[in-house]
């Protein structure tokens, strides 16, 4: 049996009970913040984690942007120098075609001295036949002009 007590409400279970709660209350406090420091952690470490992967994924995004800087690169020396061997190339040709030209001018000069070449031979050969007209006592030529002669006033 429980008396109410004049100012108390409630019976002992309930004072027991009162206690309990002010215990209980003391542990979920306890529990309470417990709970808090343990999600600050929580919170914090996530930070880091998250902190550390943004962080590498600027690195990697950096990483990507100078490959893709350097393959660009890459693209424009190969551009240029396909360039420059089209160039090079179109020099050859008009070089070979020079050279096509020269030689074949060469020959033609080749010629052209195998022909002087015979004809001062004949040439000298008449002179020194003339030349021994003279000396020998034959007509004498009056339009008689010596062949160095001749080649010195032609030069």
């Amino acid at each position: 049996m429980q008396r109410n007590l004049p100012g108390r409400r409630g019976g002992a279970r309930e004072a027991a009970a009162g206690c309990l709660d002010r215990d209980s209350s003391g542990r979920e406090m306890s529990a309470m913040a417990a709970s808090t420091e343990h999600d600050n952690q929580l919170r914090t470490g996530l930070r880091l984690v998250e902190t550390a992967y943004n962080e590498r994924v600027r690195a990697l995004e950096a990483e990507f942007g100078a490959l893709r800087a350097w393959g660009q690169e890459q693209q424009d020396l190969a551009a240029a120098s396909m360039r420059r061997t089209r160039e090079l190339e179109a020099q050859l040709g008009a070089a070979d075609a020079c050279v096509h030209d020269a030689t074949r001018e060469k020959g033609a000069l080749e010629a052209r001295l195998h022909e002087l070449t015979a004809e001062t031979a004949m040439l000298r050969s008449a002179d020194e036949r003339n030349h021994e007209l003279q000396v020998g006592g034959g007509v004498r030529n009056p339009i008689y002009i010596p062949f160095n002669a001749a080649l010195s006033r032609q030069t």
